[in-house]
């Protein structure tokens, strides 16, 4: 088919074309980060694969297009829309088409507040190693994949199995009707509570087979109320499969599942509990638990998801996804924890997230952050559309400074580089939270190659 993505450099977007265009689909694409040559690299991958990249003015309808696939975060008045209706193109959803995907396979559906990607991420490491061959959707870059070929967020298998990360914000947790559902956590994030949990529930009408849920959420435990299909984990003791935390250390973590110690190199609580969900729906899904465990001891984290790119000078730098308030909360307790002094750069990903978070935002920095650290709140992240520009870092900043906290707005990034630089002694971290803009990660290895020099 000839295949036309709108947005297609987007997280959920990428892995879905690179999969088209495996398959043998003509597959192109638009996207405003590639208009505005960002990201260059990341499209030249996309490239790579074959997929054509046309500006976004309409151009990419073209006459054979059959069906166009359009990301949540485009607008009705696209032009590529526009023109799509103009020619009679079929025009899906991003969830349309991840539906599509779980119709034709076996397929584990990975949802939650946080956690999703890393845990689809470990659960597609435990079932490659183990011979079981998945196709993988990701929200991520997986180290798993890295080297292949592609971004690193998708995997043509050849199996009948699929792991997909499906995500609440586009309403595509509706779409999906999968084998099994694993659920990490329920927490405010993209829409009011009610609504989430509608969603969530109805994910979970739509599983045929097991439901794997977290032990520790009470509104999961609620949900799972009267549902025989549904087995929990956890990490306290508790659960269906519950694994025990022996000892967590700054970069990795020393566990026990089933009465067999391992060491998971990647740090925090809340890896462990991502860590207990993958085990859990692998042993269901046929996996030697033993195996299992011995293959996570080689898992090499995420991209982005509290991603250690270095220590010069003794100075550790972070680059996080952190941006929610469940997300920046885990981020901060575990960095301050095992850290002198913290310096966090952290950017709203969006004006109308901003607002809807920004009460639980400013009583998670108040709770998490010291006298001693440093708090710098970068302009809010502007992917353009019709976004309304009432609120601003500065409010949040100058809200934490009243409380007694250093928190700072400044203007661009060159003023929060030159004094981070110039502050940040060994035994201090610098991490930078965010999401969406791809140019975060950009800013961790500028740092890094600063304080290396």
């Amino acid at each position: 088919m000839r295949v036309h993505f709108v947005g297609i450099g987007g997280s959920g977007m990428s892995p879905l074309a690179q999969l088209r265009a495996w398959e043998g689909d003509y597959v192109s694409g638009s996207d405003r980060s590639h208009d505005r040559k960002q990201s260059p690299d990341r499209f030249r991958v996309l490239q790579e694969q074959g997929i054509f990249l046309y500006p976004e003015d309409g151009s990419g309808a073209t006459s054979d297009c059959q069906v166009m696939i359009v990301s949540a975060a485009i607008e009705r008045n696209h032009p590529d829309w526009e023109e799509a209706i103009k020619r009679d193109i079929p025009v899906l959803s991003r969830s349309q088409e991840l539906a599509r995907r779980f119709g034709h396979k076996t397929g584990a559906a990975v949802a939650g507040t946080s956690g999703k990607s890393t845990t689809t991420a470990m659960l597609s490491h435990i079932l490659v190693h183990g011979g079981m061959d998945p196709e993988v959707i990701c929200g991520a870059e997986l180290p798993l994949l890295k080297g292949t070929r592609g971004l690193g967020n998708a995997r043509s298998g050849g199996s009948d199995i699929l792991v997909a990360e499906v995500d609440e914000s586009d309403d595509s947790i509706l779409q999906v009707c999968p084998e099994h559902a694993l659920l990490t956590n329920l927490g405010k994030d993209h829409k009011p509570m009610e609504k989430l949990i509608c969603l969530f529930e109805g994910l979970c009408d739509r599983t045929r087979g097991d439901i794997i849920y977290s032990e520790e959420d009470e509104r999961l435990k609620a949900m799972m109320s009267g549902r025989s299909n549904a087995l929990s984990f956890g990490v306290s003791g508790q659960g269906d499969y519950a694994l025990e935390v022996l000892l967590l250390s700054p970069w990795e973590s020393f566990l026990s599942w089933k009465g067999k110690t391992f060491t998971l190199p990647v740090p925090g609580l809340f890896n462990a509990r991502n860590a207990a969900a993958a085990l859990a729906l692998a042993e269901r899904m046929g996996l030697d638990p033993w195996k299992s465990i011995k293959d996570l001891e080689h898992f090499r984290g995420v991209h982005r998801r509290m991603e250690r790119l270095g220590s010069p000078r003794g100075i550790t730098i972070v680059d996080d996804f952190a941006h929610n308030p469940d997300k920046v909360k885990s981020s901060l307790h575990h960095l301050c924890a095992h850290s002198s002094r913290c310096f966090i750069f952290f950017q709203p990903h969006g004006f109308e997230p901003f607002r809807f978070f920004y009460q639980e935002l400013c009583d998670v920095f108040l709770s998490e952050l010291r006298e001693t650290d440093v708090l710098f709140i970068a302009p809010i992240y502007y992917a353009g559309g019709t976004a309304l520009k009432d609120i601003q870092s500065k409010d949040l900043a100058d809200s934490l400074c009243v409380s007694g906290l250093d928190a700072r707005a400044p203007k661009d990034r060159s003023v929060f580089l030159e004094e981070v630089l110039a502050q940040a002694q060994s035994g201090d971290t610098i991490a930078v939270l965010g999401a969406r803009d791809p140019t975060l990660s950009d800013l961790c290895r500028q740092i890094l190659a600063r304080l290396s020099s």
